[in-house]
């Protein structure tokens, strides 16, 4: 936890440096996850999004966000998003994550 700080000031420059990188969003949306900052980390999966729909970490990312947002509707769909990945670790968690919350078809 304690080289956190460090990572996160890394990953806005990142961000800063680059905005348009998805994987930047991405990277600082984790750290700020791992900080307990969810408002904060959202916003960053959603910009992930934004910049690459159906980037499967930030669909991951921002289901479990949602989740403890209680809006499971939301993160649900996400997952089913998700499912259609061509990668398949993706495929596999948003499974996993579905049957957790009583979603498989």
């Amino acid at each position: 936890m304690q080289h956190l700080p460090e990572a996160r000031r890394e990953a806005e420059a990142a961000v800063k440096d680059d905005p348009k990188s998805p994987s930047a969003h991405e990277v600082l949306g984790q750290i700020l996850a791992q900080r307990g900052q969810m408002a904060l980390s959202r916003a960053e999966f959603e910009s992930t999004l934004r910049l690459a729909p159906g980037f499967g970490p930030a669909q991951l990312d921002l289901a479990q966000i949602l989740i403890l947002d209680g809006d499971g509707r939301a993160a649900i769909s996400l997952l089913q998003q998700a499912e259609h990945s061509s990668a398949p670790e993706i495929v596999n968690r948003a499974h996993a994550m579905l049957q957790q919350l009583g979603a498989q078809e």
